[in-house]
């Protein structure tokens, strides 16, 4: 015989997927990259600390190149600037959001 049960008897039991460490951390970024485009031109601190200058600045050349995955794939036509800073050691990367075109250098003729 067929059992019948609501939703809300189900979900007490109900198996769910678990969330992976990699989709948990895309979430985050993209809620980031949002935040840093509702705020244009202001920077926000990424939220990992780099031990060395080098580190900090393959993280900003991928953020600002759109290679790593949140920056590549979010909705967002701008470009991202990067500053990276040192406090005590340990070098941030602090991220802005723009629209404005990329400036080019000038050429003298």
């Amino acid at each position: 015989m067929t059992q019948f049960k609501s939703e809300s008897e189900l979900m007490g039991t109900a198996v769910v997927r678990p969330v992976s460490k990699r989709a948990k951390q895309w979430a985050e970024q993209a809620v980031f990259i949002d935040l840093l485009a509702m705020n244009e031109g202001k920077y926000a601190m990424w939220p990992k600390t780099y031990t060395t200058l080098n580190n900090a600045m393959v993280a900003a050349k991928t953020m600002q190149q759109r290679t790593m995955h949140a920056f590549k794939v979010c909705d967002w036509p701008g470009r991202f600037k990067t500053i990276i800073t040192n406090e005590n050691g340990l070098f941030q990367v602090w991220v802005a959001y723009t629209t404005e075109p990329e400036e080019k250098e000038a050429h003298n003729a």
